[in-house]
């Protein structure tokens, strides 16, 4: 089982790798853009943090990851490409795309059906992965990227583990999990801002605290997971081939350690069959009360999902 953590310099790609990461994500930075990407993130967060890379930084970034044998996701995961003046836009996606198929990356992390269809009528033949903005939730789904050409799909936050097992019984395509920090919304349905531009740090929408009628200050909307250290084995054992962290915007010191922790459970677990979480968890001290407690990623018992209003 593959794990895939996300990178945005070629600082934090020699740290995530030296931490464990098989695969890295990124993206590229684009002129026609001040504040927005291909890669459905702004190029510059509201707290100052660059989630793409520069042209220059991407090469070296990739070249370095393939003299350490790690794989590199482009991160073309815009959606909707609306109708533009001689379809500029579009044009300039492919434009986009086929600058990291020049330089080498090994996949695109596509999650727009248009797109998909589009880069393929124009010849693209780098692997295609269904990112999680498709909300592939069924077989059906399944079975049309199938079609479609694609190679992996990662799947939604919300899934169950029976229901990531189904899928992977029913479908020859790679099936990629989260495993990190979590979203309380679909991904495709979710119309809430953040990271996307705006200049205001408005955090995490669905994780603030709102007073709803005459109830007490509560986190209606809250229903994140952000810990799956205890389903490690049970993901290895159903034959999952790649989970993924997030945090392209995030804080990467923070972003460093996570990926140590989790390539140290999914170790112990191939080499011994065993995992000891209390041990596992104690690499970053604030990790058991901050995400673990209620956070509990497919523990359908004691996680926020079950527990929230939506």
């Amino acid at each position: 089982m593959k794990m895939k953590v996300p990178v945005n310099s070629f600082d934090s790609a020699v740290r995530q790798i030296e931490s464990g990461a098989d695969e890295i994500y990124m993206g590229m930075t684009d002129e026609i853009f001040s504040t927005m990407s291909f890669s459905a993130r702004a190029q510059i967060t509201s707290h100052g943090i660059h989630s793409t890379l520069s042209p220059l930084e991407f090469q070296r970034t990739l070249n370095y990851a393939h003299s350490k044998n790690v794989s590199v996701n482009y991160t073309v995961n815009c959606q909707y490409m609306s109708n533009s003046h001689n379809s500029f836009f579009r044009k300039r996606y492919l434009e986009h795309v086929l600058n990291g198929v020049k330089m080498g990356v090994d996949a695109l992390i596509v999650s727009d059906i248009g797109n998909i269809l589009y880069l393929k009528e124009n010849g693209i033949t780098t692997p295609i992965i269904a990112g999680s903005y498709l909300s592939a939730f069924n077989t059906d789904t399944l079975c049309l990227l199938s079609e479609l050409g694609v190679v992996r799909v990662c799947l939604p936050d919300q899934m169950k583990l029976d229901e990531i097992k189904e899928l992977i019984d029913s479908t020859g395509l790679e099936i990629e999990v989260f495993i990190g920090y979590g979203c309380s919304n679909i991904s495709s349905l979710c119309n809430f801002c953040h990271n996307s531009g705006e200049q205001l740090n408005v955090g995490v929408t669905c994780r603030d605290s709102y007073y709803v009628k005459h109830e007490c200050e509560c986190n209606i909307l809250d229903a994140c997971c952000n810990c799956a250290i205890c389903a490690i084995p049970a993901l290895i054992d159903m034959g999952v081939d790649s989970v993924k962290l997030v945090g392209r915007e995030s804080n990467n010191e923070d972003l460093f350690c996570i990926t140590k922790m989790y390539r140290s459970a999914i170790d112990s677990y191939l080499s011994t069959g065993l995992l000891n979480k209390e041990l596992i968890i104690s690499q970053i001290p604030w990790w058991k009360n901050v995400m673990c407690s209620m956070r509990c990623k497919y523990n359908c018992h004691t996680n926020n999902i079950y527990q929230s209003y939506l």
